[in-house]
């Protein structure tokens, strides 16, 4: 494998991790259940995960 391909591959693992760990902790549970990584997020959703994360902390 190239250096690329590795790098996206290293990439794609932590995004999904990432997103494993937002969905266990209950701080985000995506669109209608599902993760678009590659969309822009809303300042609603932004709002939502920063309040989620706050709240975890209580």
């Amino acid at each position: 494998m190239t250096f690329i391909i590795k790098l996206l591959l290293s990439s794609e693992r932590k995004t999904i991790n990432a997103i494993s760990m937002l969905h266990g902790l209950g701080i985000s549970n995506g669109s209608k259940g599902k993760f678009y990584p590659s969309n822009p997020t809303s300042r609603a959703r932004a709002a939502k995960i920063l309040v989620n994360s706050l709240d975890g902390l209580k």
